[in-house]
This record gives structure tokens, sequence and C-alpha cells, in this order.
């Protein structure tokens, strides 16, 4: 039991290690947990590009403007 607790373990400490760097960009809808699929596109408040996951609502990282 206790090396089934520690396998389970092992695997969700490499899934939180992949997961935790594309954090930032999954909650400002800028692209999915492991980066399948982004694409840059222009805030029209402050007018700087960053790159986001299709969708209809964006959150600008940069001046928090949601369009």
């Amino acid at each position: 039991m206790l090396a089934v607790l520690a396998a389970f373990l092992f695997i969700s400490m490499i899934f939180a290690a992949k997961a935790l760097p594309n954090l930032k960009d999954v909650l400002f809808n800028r692209g999915s947990l492991f980066g399948q699929e982004s694409e840059t596109v222009t805030c029209p408040n402050c007018k700087q590009t960053f790159k986001r996951a299709p969708g209809s609502s964006q959150t600008c990282p940069h001046c928090y403007h949601s369009f």
C-alpha cells in the first residue's frame, strides 16, 4: 500500500512540475496547460501583443483589459 502511495505522489509531482510554468498563461487565457495551441493577438486597449488560447473572451496580461 505504501508503494502505491509513493508511486502516486511521484507521478503527481511530475505532473505539477510540468504544469506550474504554464499556470500564469492559463490564468490569463493565453494558452493551454501544456502549450498545445495558442495564437498571437494585440490588445485593443494598450496595443501590446501576447499569445492566447483560441476562445471568445481574453484578458490582457499588461493592462488586464478583457476583450
